[in-house]
């Protein structure tokens, strides 16, 4: 016989049974056990994250149709950046909070984590940032990580997947680059045409040249190319970085209208301080040889390298960043 449970369902049972148990206490079992069924697949329904991305989402390959969320960055080593991400619940979260899974980012890739509420409702978006930050020397040439959105039990699904890559030159930009060695005597050396190189590049045996006051400089033409070597004094309350141009000393303005010829050119201020230098025009093997002093024991100076005759011939392209030749009087 069939009788009706909860108005919702209709079961069979024997009528041998029903006389011996009674109507009313099948009712009450039926009712109790799909009871039980509603609450196990009423708990295994557990939200769902959607992920926002507004970087780059190009470096990793995923099947058409996948719902893999992923954040692509590129940096170069000793650099810092950061992405910024919003998600959303399909349902609402207790205690959510947010976790990063990575095996070898422990100290590159860090998320700044919200400020999140015990109870998160479904549909509502949120904000965080992802911040990179690469150790000058790293080796590693691409870092991964998982994001997480995690409740009170367990980690949701999906993860938002990040990764990292770090640029690093090839081997044909490694041995391009000058070897730095301590050395008086600067060579100007011819430098391998590349995408967007000018046709006088050059580049110097040392990239950062580093001498003690009172020494002599020896700068030698080992290029076909006429060449002219200037050097103005950095503005030592800037910081100098090796790949971009620094600011030149205020004493500097109105005082370096060198004029180019064949005798070379010193300015001085008050203090004796070298302000800026001026080569003769060099031809092949041509020398230029310059003493560099520094009147005060306590303050270095930094002078920008330049060739006169070809501006920014003397800049080194390796990959994507530009180094700008450097002396340092200590």
């Amino acid at each position: 016989m069939l009788i009706e449970v909860g108005g919702k369902w209709r079961v069979r049972v024997p009528r041998t049974l029903a006389k011996r148990v009674g109507l009313a206490r099948i009712r009450a079992l039926t009712l109790l056990q799909t009871g039980i069924h509603d609450s196990a697949a009423q708990a295994t329904r557990r939200a769902r994250v959607v992920w926002n991305v507004t970087g780059a989402t190009d470096c990793v390959s995923t099947t058409p149709g996948s719902t893999a969320y992923v954040v692509c960055k590129e940096l170069d080593p000793g650099e810092t950046g950061s992405e910024t991400i919003t998600f959303r619940t399909t349902g609402e979260v207790n205690r959510p909070r947010l976790v990063i899974q990575t095996s070898n980012a422990a100290a590159v890739v860090s998320v700044d984590s919200p400020t999140l509420e015990d109870h998160l409702p479904a549909d509502t978006d949120v904000s965080f940032d992802i911040d990179f930050s690469v150790p000058p020397g790293i080796r590693a040439r691409q870092i991964s990580a998982r994001v997480y959105l995690r409740d009170r039990n367990a980690v949701l699904v999906p993860p938002l997947n990040v990764r990292l890559r770090i640029n690093h030159p090839r081997p044909d930009e490694v041995a391009r680059t000058p070897v730095v060695v301590p050395t008086t005597h600067v060579r100007i050396l011819s430098q391998p045409l590349s995408a967007g190189a000018i046709a006088s590049a050059a580049l110097l045996n040392v990239r950062t040249l580093r001498v003690t006051s009172g020494m002599e400089v020896t700068w030698t033409n080992k290029t076909r190319v006429q060449r002219l070597v200037y050097g103005v004094l950095c503005d030592s309350t800037a910081p100098v970085v090796s790949n971009a141009p620094c600011e030149p000393d205020a004493a500097t303005i109105g005082e370096c209208d060198l004029t180019i010829g064949t005798q070379p050119d010193i300015r001085r201020d008050a203090s004796n301080r070298i302000l800026c230098f001026m080569s003769q025009i060099l031809g092949a093997e041509g020398y230029y040889v310059v003493r560099v002093d520094r009147p005060s024991a306590g303050q270095p100076l930094t002078y920008r390298l330049d060739d006169a005759l070809n501006p920014d011939a003397l800049i080194e392209t390796i990959g994507s960043r530009s180094y700008y030749p450097y002396m340092q009087v200590r």
